[in-house]
């Protein structure tokens, strides 16, 4: 069985420890997402189902940075969330600069939609489209920056295609997207992934497959990072 080491409380913060690697896939639990590795696979017992079901997160979300990095992370954010439009606007350019860029980090943005905000199933799907056609970034940005507009929307389908002809979108494909129904299964497959690993609030971050949950400070973000880094590397010098 796959175990979680405890977080400490260090020098006024959390200090994310190492995710056990392994699981017993015949109980629902998480096996490490780690460099090389075919899949990430979630294995869950839902309150409806007593049957195991494998979410395999390589074919979800969106990914920046190495495959070889040291770290890996999983963001769960909700366009409807002020708190992950928070994170994103104001710390991610920094984040993205210092860890994902330089190769330390591999960062997975994985679509959630915690059904607590108004229109945010809508806004979400429509990314999803717009990211077939290579424009995801662009789309995010611009859904993060009018989030209070489309949540307070009572035409927001007319809205959301707006924004997608403002980042570059074929509108056209868009459409045919939505209407067969691609980007509403991505978000759905990443909404449930969301909820089997735990996540009960945004934005939910997996470092190593350790769970950080809300509006966490920029400074706070990097002393995880760095105790992560910092661990990784003792763990691959004790592996020599």
């Amino acid at each position: 069985m796959i175990t979680y080491r405890s977080s400490s409380l260090v020098s006024g913060a959390y200090r994310v420890l190492a995710l056990a690697r392994r699981a017993d896939r015949s109980r629902g639990h998480l096996r490490g997402w780690l460099p090389g590795s075919a899949a990430l696979v979630l294995t869950a017992l839902t309150a409806t189902s007593l049957a195991a079901q494998d979410i395999y997160l390589d074919s979800l979300g969106h990914d920046y940075g190495s495959p070889d990095a040291a770290v890996q992370v999983v963001e769960l954010s909700d366009f409807g969330c002020h708190y992950c439009q928070k994170f994103h606007l104001e710390s991610f350019p920094t984040v993205f600069q210092e860890y994902i860029e330089s190769g330390k980090v591999r960062w997975k943005y994985v679509t959630f939609v915690s059904g607590m905000f108004p229109n945010s199933k809508e806004a979400s799907v429509l990314a999803e489209c717009v990211g077939e056609q290579g424009l995801f970034d662009q789309i995010r940005d611009r859904l993060f920056e009018a989030q209070q507009e489309w949540k307070r929307s009572d035409d927001v389908q007319a809205l959301l295609l707006a924004y997608a002809v403002e980042v570059g979108a074929d509108v056209e494909q868009v459409e045919r997207c939505l209407a067969a129904g691609r980007g509403d299964e991505t978000v759905s497959q990443g909404t449930r992934f969301g909820f089997l690993a735990g996540a009960r609030g945004t934005p939910t971050f997996l470092v190593d497959g350790f769970p950080m949950m809300g509006a966490l400070p920029l400074d706070f973000i990097r002393e995880v990072l760095d105790r992560r880094l910092e661990a990784a590397a003792e763990d691959e010098v004790r592996q020599r």
